[in-house]
């Protein structure tokens, strides 16, 4: 979940496997600057094929596309959660 304040002029959110940028998804739903207070949840589906059979991370990370002085993007706003769900698919 993102939140952006008067002055934000929208955010996104990137998924990793280790280091690799596996999705990257600008704006996320958030509103132009002359929307304060957007609220935006964020689903998404993704096969991925690591190849590998080691311990494999996966992340988030919230990104500013643009902001005024005074603007700001929030994740995980008061203590809100995010999960990340991963099923192995058997060959």
């Amino acid at each position: 979940r993102a939140y952006c304040n008067t002055g934000c002029g929208g955010g996104g959110i990137q998924v990793f496997r280790g280091s690799t940028s596996l999705l990257t998804y600008n704006r996320v739903g958030l509103r132009d600057a002359t929307t304060p207070g957007a609220d935006q949840e964020w689903n998404t589906i993704y096969l991925d094929s690591p190849a590998t059979t080691s311990s494999t991370t996966y992340k988030t990370q919230g990104r500013v596309l643009a902001t005024t002085s005074s603007g700001t993007v929030t994740y995980q706003a008061e203590y809100q959660m995010s999960t990340i769900t991963l099923m192995e698919i058997a060959a």
